[in-house]
């Protein structure tokens, strides 16, 4: 702030700048405004404003300009900005005041809007009393005249008042624009008066409005007109959904309310007896759309004579309600719900769901229960859900799954809490790679420490779910427990994900308790760059102790096979520590060990510097070998790619596929390279996993090739494995001649507890 004066005659100016500035309601970005005041007769005004950005309330405006000059009983104005992104002002005028009374001149005002151009017509005055503000016949129209907004009266403060507003043909999206929402939102027109007279402090109110072909999302109405009056602090209306000429739904109310324009009490609900009747033939329910934004086309009937009698505090419910072949999509869960048929009875203080139940996937979800209005604004919740393989969630590169089993869920709608049982039959979880640690708590989700937020804001779905019912719900000991059908995926990893969490929330801190086994899977081990490096994990878990960070302790084993002319030598790798800090740590089986510097080596060029110097320089062995490892590597990362693609970007049904290339330098190309493809599948009602692996063999090809294996689940500890594999290489498996193949039959029962 910088201040300058003169003291003959006296004079101030000022300057004040500012990066941003929170008062109460009212956040200002970049202001900066300067004034001169001077002390000749009737004071000389010269104030210049401009602010970046300024928000008041939630609204928001930017371009923000403004301009008073002239002597202090007669200023000249000039303003104007962007309201919100869709819509922008500009007016200009006169302020002159004496003793008594403010009168502000609009001369011009213009509006920008997304439907039309508005413009005011004429000339208007806005004089400022101690009781009321007076406004002159003021009417904005639209470039093209076919839209109108007319306004004349006294708006009262202390004293009485009689004001009217009446709008002709004002298009919703010029309406919604001003309201800072999206105009593509909606579509149509409204038309409609108001008049309010009586005191401030005890107004009367009366109008009438119609909407003609309003569209607002999935939502269509060709017309709907009403009523309404508010006198002696009750509130009566009458309205109507019209279509073919026909009356289809109806709302008629009258409610004991405050609408006051000065001292109203915080609770504007007052005592006394209320009505409110809904009645509903066989609507289509579109509109449901229209009413909650998370969904889209919706389609199905609803029927309803619904009547609330009683009082604010004491609400009284008859009547019932039901729904027939309702059908709705939810964007944000990639989802369609069909199926829909329910039935609600209403009666005393409780609305009652007799029946309700819908389709998702291949899978149905029932709802049974109450929900008791402890007060009429005040629902309480008191149900039970349970779904059989009930498709919950389904975004790509995201994370889809379905649910079977029983929740409850109790309390406000507001601060509910969800408990119960749960299993996950199927799904797939898109997750960060884990050796690169960019794992980050994900606020409402159950799996925020391996899941990619990243894909979350592609798909634009935390928005969609941070909602306040999701943000204030609790969760008290759910346990889930994973099906044997449920994958970890990543573009360097499909891993099978199996056991139980216990998962509690409150507000949005998540506690996980419990551990979750990585049976079978792959993992494709960056080395460079470019050069990876594929694992087949052969076991594993993460184990969550319930810490707020959802940190979790990691143990995965996996391994894979260097292929040399002379011998094939195994790699492990064993990923430990925790999923923010993991350690890696390579083993092989060459003995005595080599350090991982050596194992490393290995992975990248086939030989340890230890085995090259064994070989006793021979620049030729060393190539060979080298060849040979770029070219498997150069025919991994091509088979990797198109285990990814399959699996991830084309969606092929399969849970597992491996390919691991054969021989690429000798004389018969692919020589011996194995496929193994896996799916989860009931076998007599068992789940159980099945893996088929051909293998190319030049000599021969066909069923008999393939290695085929089965892992049954028992039960909670018991499993069974059985498998069928030709012995021996692609040489030796048969000869020209055609000989017999020999096979290796493999029966193992397994006995597992985990503590």
């Amino acid at each position: 702030v910088i201040l300058n004066s003169n003291l003959h005659p006296f004079g101030i100016a000022a300057r004040f700048q500012s990066p941003a500035l929170v008062w109460g309601p009212l956040r200002l970005r970049a202001a900066d405004v300067t004034g001169r005041w001077h002390s000749t007769e009737r004071g000389v005004v010269d104030l210049d404003g401009t602010v970046d950005s300024l928000a008041w309330d939630g609204r928001r405006f930017s371009g923000v300009e403004g301009r008073v000059h002239g002597r202090r009983d007669s200023l000249a104005w000039f303003a104007r900005s962007e309201i919100g992104v869709y819509a922008s002002w500009v007016a200009g005028g006169t302020v002159r005041s004496d003793s008594a009374r403010s009168a502000i001149v609009i001369d011009s005002l213009g509006l920008l809007l997304p439907s039309e151009a508005w413009a005011l017509r004429q000339e208007t005055r806005l004089v400022w009393r101690d009781s009321s503000l007076d406004v002159d016949s003021t009417v904005l129209a639209s470039a093209s005249g076919a839209a109108r907004v007319t306004v004349a009266g006294r708006l009262p403060f202390a004293g009485s008042g009689d004001l009217g507003v009446s709008l002709e043909g004002v298009p919703l999206p010029d309406v919604w624009a001003l309201l800072q929402d999206d105009p593509a939102e909606v579509a149509g027109t409204v038309s409609g008066t108001v008049r309010l007279h009586g005191t401030a402090a005890d107004p009367m109110i009366g109008g009438k409005a119609a909407l003609r072909d309003a569209v607002f999302r999935g939502f269509r109405a060709p017309y709907v007109d009403g009523t309404f009056s508010y006198v002696a602090r009750r509130l009566a209306g009458d309205f109507g959904l019209w279509r073919g000429g026909q009356r289809i739904l109806g709302i008629t109310l009258d409610l004991p309310v405050d609408l006051a324009l000065r001292g109203a009490p915080a609770n504007r609900e007052l005592p006394g007896p209320l009505s409110i009747r809904v009645r509903a033939d066989s609507v289509d329910l579109a509109f449901v759309g229209a009413m909650i934004p998370v969904a889209e086309q919706t389609s199905g009937r609803l029927s309803a004579d619904v009547g609330i009698a009683g009082t604010w505090a004491s609400p009284r419910l008859t009547g019932d309600l039901s729904v027939r072949d309702g059908a709705a999509t939810i964007p944000a869960l990639g989802v369609r719900h069909r199926d829909l048929f329910g039935h609600l009875s209403l009666s005393a203080d409780t609305i009652r769901v007799d029946t309700l139940s819908l389709a998702s996937g291949d899978g149905t979800a029932a709802v049974h229960g109450y929900v008791r209005l402890a007060q009429l604004t005040r629902p309480l919740l008191h149900l039970r859900i349970r779904t059989r393989d009930f498709r919950v969630i389904d975004v790509r590169d995201y994370l889809s799954f379905t649910a079977a089993g029983d929740v409850a869920l109790e309390g406000p709608v507001y601060g509910a809490t969800l408990t119960g049982r749960d299993s996950v039959p199927r799904g797939v979880l898109y997750f960060t790679d884990l050796l690169e640690k960019r794992v980050i708590n994900l606020e409402d989700t159950r799996y925020a420490d391996i899941i990619d937020t990243s894909m979350v804001r592609r798909q634009g779905l935390r928005e969609a779910f941070q909602n306040r019912f999701l943000d204030s719900l609790r969760i008290d000991s759910l346990v889930l427990n994973m099906g044997s059908d449920v994958w970890l995926r990543s573009n360097e990893a499909n891993i099978q994900l199996t056991g139980a969490l216990t998962v509690n929330k409150e507000a949005n801190r998540y506690r996980l308790v419990g551990t979750l086994q990585t049976p079978r899977g792959t993992y494709r081990l960056p080395l460079t760059t470019t050069v990876k490096s594929e694992f087949t994990v052969t076991r594993g878990q993460l184990q969550y102790f319930g810490t707020p960070d959802l940190n979790a302790t990691v143990d995965i084993d996996a391994r894979h096979v260097v292929r040399r002319p002379d011998q094939n030598i195994n790699v492990a790798v064993h990923i430990g520590g925790t999923l923010y800090t993991p350690r890696l740590t390579l083993t092989s089986d060459i003995r005595p060990p080599i350090p991982e510097t050596e194992i490393i080596s290995l992975l990248l060029f086939g030989t340890s510097s230890v085995q090259a110097l064994a070989q006793g320089g021979n620049n030729q062995n060393l190539l060979n070998t080298a060849v040979s490892t770029f070219s498997g590597y150069a025919a991994a990362a091509v088979s990797g790619e198109i285990e990814r693609s399959l699996i991830t970007d084309l969606g092929v049904p399969l849970d597992y596929l491996q390919i691991r290339p054969g021989d690429v330098t000798g004389g018969r190309p692919l020589s011996g390279t194995q496929i193994a493809v896996g799916k989860q599948v009931d076998l007599f009602g068992l789940p159980t996993f099945i893996t088929w692996s051909p293998r190319l063999c030049p000599q021969q090809t066909g069923p008999s090739l393939a290695n085929v294996s089965a892992e049954m689940k028992l039960g909670r500890h018991w499993a069974l494995d059985v498998s069928r594999d030709p012995v021996g290489s692609c040489t030796g498996l048969v000869s020209t001649t055609g000989s017999t193949l020999r096979y290796q039959f493999g029966f193992d029962l397994f006995w597992e507890r985990i503590y």
